[in-house]
């Protein structure tokens, strides 16, 4: 992971609180995070997604709004699309995006409201995490109830943003015989 961290340009952040199953507890991660964050707006995405650029534009567009709010706080997520990828994506051909989008027009389907696989906030939101880990069903949703609970602005941003996730198989649910 190291070495693939550096490679990318991206921090990695190797030492995280997990529960009985080694699954990552989602307030150290959130707490380590904000506190190496040099930007005021944070993600939160699932490793398994496909970003474009509309996803860039988006989260701009939002926290350029935002700052006009008087209370300045939000919590953004929308539903991903879901597709077969089988092929490797050439990153460094001009029209990959324009192929993928393609794609995903032809064969890909949403997912309902329980796939939100990003989700976009200020770095001094405080969201009640404790006992949760990540990458199970539900963190998404529970934070976005609790956002809702505190008042924040939330933004469904799934018309403005095509997030896309590479079907693959989940061992964590296969049976055990």
């Amino acid at each position: 992971m190291a070495k693939a961290a550096a490679e990318l340009g991206v921090r990695h952040i190797a030492e995280l609180e997990i529960n009985e199953f080694g699954t990552p507890m989602l307030e150290d991660m959130m707490a380590k995070a904000k506190k190496i964050a040099s930007n005021e707006i944070l993600v939160m995405l699932n490793p398994d997604i496909i970003l474009t650029n509309d996803f860039i534009e988006a989260v701009q567009r939002v926290s350029e709004e935002i700052k006009k709010a008087p209370k300045n706080k939000f919590l953004m997520a929308g539903q991903r699309w879901n597709i077969d990828i089988k092929e490797p994506i050439d990153f460094n051909d001009r029209n990959w995006e324009k192929r993928l989008n393609e794609k995903l027009k032809e064969k890909g389907k949403m997912l309902g409201a329980s796939g939100m696989d990003y989700l976009i906030f200020p770095r001094d939101a405080e969201f009640r995490t404790s006992g949760i880990a990540m990458g199970r069903a539900g963190v998404d949703n529970c934070l976005f109830y609790q956002a809702k609970k505190m008042g924040m602005l939330t933004i469904d941003g799934t018309r403005a943003i095509d997030i896309i996730h590479q079907n693959h198989d989940y061992p964590q649910k296969r049976k055990v015989s």
